[in-house]
């Protein structure tokens, strides 16, 4: 909307961390459908912290929970999520942040 010289942008931002069961269909299950499509916003933006540990062992929860590869995996797979629903018409983009924790490599 144009206000004098001002243009208002409306963006909604959808963030989930590596490990949510929902994290490879939120995308467009939910930042696209329940809320740019309920709200009559075009706009959106998908954020997923990828989050790993050395420490964490293959019986630890969390690494079990991880349902996603590599975090180069990960981005990928949500690029070409993004691509096909800006085909569809959704200005979607997407942004995986890396909060993985190295543990071994800090002095201590």
């Amino acid at each position: 909307q144009r206000k004098g010289s001002v243009t208002r942008l409306r963006v909604i931002v959808e963030v989930k961390c590596s490990w949510n069961p929902e994290v490879l269909v939120a995308m467009q299950a939910q930042l696209v459908r329940r809320y740019l499509l309920q709200n009559d916003i075009r706009v959106g933006l998908y954020v997923v912290g990828y989050y790993d540990c050395s420490r964490w062992t293959t019986d630890t929860k969390r690494k079990q929970m991880r349902l996603v590869g590599s975090i180069e995996e990960l981005k990928t797979t949500l690029r070409e999520q993004a691509i096909a629903l800006r085909g569809l018409g959704h200005d979607v983009s997407t942004q995986v942040l890396d909060c993985r924790l190295d543990l071994n490599s800090r002095a201590g």
